[in-house]
């Protein structure tokens, strides 16, 4: 069954498999109060390298956690935390976490 509430996501977990994708310059990591900034390797124009996020509470919100998986190539262990985790798989929960 669907449910419009989306889980957030842990800011570690995400923070720790953006700093490990190989398409993420470590060098290039800035925090500034909750929000981060990383850029991507390449020659593209820097605006479609850069990668920004915000956590609130130590959280990201599920649509920017899913964007960077897409975007990083780590949707298989961003789905397998979801559903170990939050209890969320194929769009609703699974159980009462």
């Amino acid at each position: 069954m669907s449910n419009n509430f989306y889980p957030s996501v842990n800011a570690d977990f995400l923070l720790e498999k953006i700093r490990n994708s190989p398409k993420i310059d470590a060098d290039t990591e800035k925090r500034v109060g909750n929000s981060y900034s990383f850029l991507m390797r390449g020659d593209r124009p820097i605006y479609k390298r850069q990668i920004t996020l915000r956590s609130i509470n130590g959280e990201f919100n599920f649509m920017q956690a899913s964007s960077k998986a897409i975007l990083l190539g780590f949707m298989s262990e961003f789905l397998e935390y979801l559903e170990n985790e939050k209890g969320y798989k194929d769009g609703g929960y699974t159980s009462e976490n």
